[in-house]
């Protein structure tokens, strides 16, 4: 995770000051209130900064943490504390821009790795036997993409800055679980009302593997 990090820090330092004759000198430091409300994934405090290259092409690094727990706050064991880390370069094309400030749409190309891992239960039955069980372990996941990426950046007076984004691209997840003993293969898991959006099954192992995703949100942030 640590070593992920310092080679995106690298990128973005490559080619922030790539360029001697830099003709855009300004930094945009920016928060992302959409990853801390991200509950498909995990929620984190995250903030980014941006670099134009030229008039055209920017970089961009967002680094975020998990400070809270949102997931089985009440256990009496814990395996794994709860913890994570979302991290993602990007490199844009700003098409022209549509006001004297330099606002404009974009296109990008985001690579981005995540790492979480915590504690949780999974309620379930036996087919051999109508005996419930309730199943505390630990999960460990990471993952690690692509994704192209649409949006518009504006550029307010007093250098305010608002943009938003969406995208789709590529992800490879690895799902490692410990302390478990729920079988996929033999058990049963038991769905009530509450897990209707946190079902325990999509934290188990059997779900490592690569998937198609998709990406929304917006920035808020100030220009130096």
């Amino acid at each position: 995770m640590k070593k992920f990090a310092v080679v995106l820090f690298s990128l973005f330092t490559v080619f922030a000051f790539s360029q001697e004759n830099n003709t855009e000198k300004g930094w945009i430091v920016k928060y992302n209130p959409t990853h801390s409300i991200d509950f498909l994934t995990f929620p984190t405090i995250t903030f980014a900064i941006e670099k134009r290259i030229n008039k055209n092409i920017g970089v961009n690094l967002e680094i975020g943490h998990q400070f809270y727990n949102y997931k089985n706050q009440l256990l009496d064991t814990i395996y794994d504390k709860p913890r994570g880390f979302k991290a993602n370069f990007e490199t844009r094309w700003y098409w022209k821009s549509t006001d004297k400030r330099n606002s404009g749409f974009y296109n990008g190309l985001q690579l981005f790795y995540r790492y979480n891992q915590f504690t949780r239960t999974i309620s379930y039955t036996q087919e051999s036997t109508s005996n419930g069980f309730v199943d505390t372990f630990g999960v460990r996941k990471t993952a690690a993409g692509a994704i192209l990426v649409a949006g518009y950046q504006y550029i307010m007076p007093y250098n305010f800055v608002l943009e938003a984004y969406f995208g789709g691209g590529y992800m490879y997840r690895n799902i490692k679980n410990n302390h478990r003993a729920f079988d996929k293969s033999k058990d049963v898991e038991v769905e009530g009302v509450d897990q209707l959006f946190n079902r325990a099954s999509v934290d188990l192992s059997e779900n490592s593997g690569s998937t198609v995703i998709l990406t929304i949100g917006c920035r808020i942030g100030y220009k130096f």
